[in-house]
């Protein structure tokens, strides 16, 4: 993982990650969580792809074969002790945490999860390594207003090349 610097040290780290979408937006937004492939049941929050090939796959996979894809290059502003590592088990991450919430289906409860994590000062999940080579880690973001777009770019199956709009 490469972090880099924030320059200011109360925000710890910015780390450059990618989002796909088929959605073009110009802010990321909690009223937004569930629109996107979260809304089939994946964990509550916003995800990020460490490198920009795994961005690229999303957003080809949310537009499918006839719609246009956006992928965002974006900046997140986090410090070292707000990122909860994750495996592909929410509970077994809350029991590590101590929470009561452990019983819970937390697949039918992602705005709990997300209050709860925000509770105990954790902004940002770092989920393992995808099974597409190349992608790199996944980070789902619970705290959208650290996540600043620096970058747009679009993509059509009539065009593929990546184009910059941003």
């Amino acid at each position: 993982m490469q972090f880099h610097d924030a320059g200011d040290s109360t925000l710890g780290f910015t780390m450059r990650v990618w989002h796909g979408s088929n959605v073009l937006f110009s802010r990321f937004s909690m009223q937004f969580f569930g629109a996107g492939e979260g809304g089939s049941g994946i964990p509550y929050g916003i995800y990020f792809a460490e490198n920009r090939e795994g961005g690229e796959y999303f957003a080809r996979y949310l537009a499918g074969n006839n719609g246009s894809s956006y992928l965002y290059e974006v900046e997140l502003n986090i410090q070292a002790n707000e990122v909860l590592e994750e495996d592909h088990n929410d509970r077994e991450s809350l029991a590590r945490l101590g929470d009561t919430l452990v019983n819970v289906e937390t697949r039918y409860q992602q705005g709990e999860l997300a209050r709860f994590l925000r509770s105990r000062g954790i902004h940002c999940c770092k989920l393992w390594e995808g099974t597409k080579p190349g992608h790199g880690f996944t980070f789902r973001c619970i705290s959208p207003e650290r996540a600043s777009i620096i970058g747009i770019e679009t993509y059509t199956p009539a065009n593929p090349a990546w184009r910059r709009i941003k």
